[in-house]
């Protein structure tokens, strides 16, 4: 046999494989997640979620986690729940078992605590295509552990081929395009979607107890030293403030007395108080008022 002839089988074997590969991974993809639902979550009032961060993965990266665990928030958002900032629940958990969780029900007034605990992920090129895949399981659970609803799936997204009356018609080369964030987000997303599908909407009329409207009075700007400058101001208690300039820097305003937050700065280059500066005031439920820092 020729090595022309050789070559043109080798390929067509590689060929022959990604079919049947893909075929095999267009069946897998159709898999739902497997739900399980208290029977009492239906009957529960629910609003305030604490999202722990998820449990660390060998081969995911801290930024990509963190990314999965802002479409978890986003999705939860979307269906009315009111979920504890990131940096509040990282001052108490500082990973996924959260032994300080009850401290958050009695600062913080939180119902449950959700959570999402990835498995695996893997992003794959071939020579006509990709495979993308993540694993993983979310709950919901009660402050002492009790599992109120949870969902585990494995997403799973193949392309490269496509194929029309058992002939290939087309053959896209999609390593370049899999090396883009895109593709990976897109399992990403439909992989957190698929686990949350069940997960009731908050009940509507339901109360928020946590409304109280954020307010910033008495702003006050004094020298502190040739150098440093004092920057104080009042509002609602137990919240956090911050110091922001035009490029969204930050510096914190420490809670020196109920409702009132001052911090001592070096206010020059892009903290000059000729730029653009503003005061920041947050809820631990991402609620956010502001004010602007104008020059007297």
């Amino acid at each position: 046999m020729s090595r022309n002839n050789l070559s043109k089988n080798n390929l067509f074997k590689k060929i022959s494989f990604f079919i049947n590969f893909t075929l095999l991974c267009s069946i897998l993809c159709s898999c739902g997640a497997t739900i399980n639902k208290a029977p009492e979550l239906d009957k529960k009032t629910i609003q305030y979620l604490a999202l722990i961060p998820p449990s660390s993965l060998e081969g995911v990266s801290r930024e990509r986690a963190e990314y999965i665990n802002e479409l978890i928030r986003y999705e939860l958002e979307s269906k009315g729940y009111i979920v504890l900032s990131n940096d509040i629940v990282s001052n108490f958990c500082s990973d996924s078992s959260c032994s300080n969780r009850k401290n958050l029900k009695e600062l913080y007034n939180i119902d449950e605590i959700a959570m999402l605990n990835l498995e695996s992920t893997s992003s794959n090129d071939f020579l006509l295509g990709y495979y993308n895949s993540i694993s993983g399981k979310f709950s919901l659970e009660k402050l002492n552990g009790e599992v109120l609803y949870s969902a585990s799936n494995t997403y799973r997204d193949s392309g490269g081929l496509i194929l029309q009356s058992g002939q290939v018609i087309q053959a896209i080369i999609n390593q370049s395009k899999n090396g883009d964030k895109d593709s990976m987000d897109k399992v990403n997303y439909k992989f957190i979607t698929s686990l949350l599908k069940e997960l009731p909407n908050v009940k509507k009329g339901i109360a928020n107890t946590n409304n109280n409207k954020l307010f910033i009075t008495d702003l006050k700007i004094t020298p502190y030293n040739k150098t440093v400058t004092k920057i104080c101001i009042a509002g609602n208690p137990s919240q956090s403030a911050w110091l922001v300039n035009e490029k969204n820097n930050t510096a914190e305003l420490k809670e020196i007395n109920s409702g009132q937050y001052c911090g001592a700065y070096r206010l020059e280059g892009t903290w000059s108080l000729t730029n653009k500066l503003k005061v920041e005031l947050r809820s631990p439920f991402g609620d956010l008022t502001h004010l602007e820092v104008n020059k007297k």
